[in-house]
């Protein structure tokens, strides 16, 4: 896929950790898409339950595994929150079953003032560890 980006499967990790040469790197955002309707600004949550196999499939494959978390990726943006059991959530989460992405509506600044909308993220600080 355009960039490197490729689905996050066991065939697809498995040709990558296997291919020839230098330099060859993995990066998974293990929330994916379940974790995204969680957050919330000053909230940071992490969904790890039933996603180890990566951690398996890097052991036997002799991959070092490189832990990193970055605080305050929520604050960047500001996001409409659908409640739990409302409508819209509703929708999000069927959406995300069938396209694998939950769409949500966010907003950040504009490009020459703070005051109004735009898609430029906020300046918060991300601090990745």
């Amino acid at each position: 896929m355009s960039g490197g980006i490729c689905p996050v499967n066991r065939n697809s990790m498995d040709y990558l950790l296997t291919c020839s040469g230098t330099g060859n790197a993995v990066v998974i955002v293990v929330g994916g898409a379940a974790e995204s309707l969680d957050c919330a600004p000053g909230v940071n949550s992490v969904t790890l339950k039933n996603r180890k196999g990566f951690v398996r499939l890097a052991l036997q494959k002799g991959s070092d595994l490189v832990p990193v978390y970055s605080f305050g990726e929520n604050d960047a943006y500001q996001q409409v929150i659908f409640g739990e059991g409302s409508w819209w959530r509703l929708v999000q989460r069927r959406l995300q079953k069938s396209i694998g992405f939950a769409p949500c509506l966010f907003h950040g600044c504009s490009l020459f003032s703070a005051e109004r909308w735009g898609i430029v993220p906020y300046c918060k600080p991300i601090t990745t560890v």
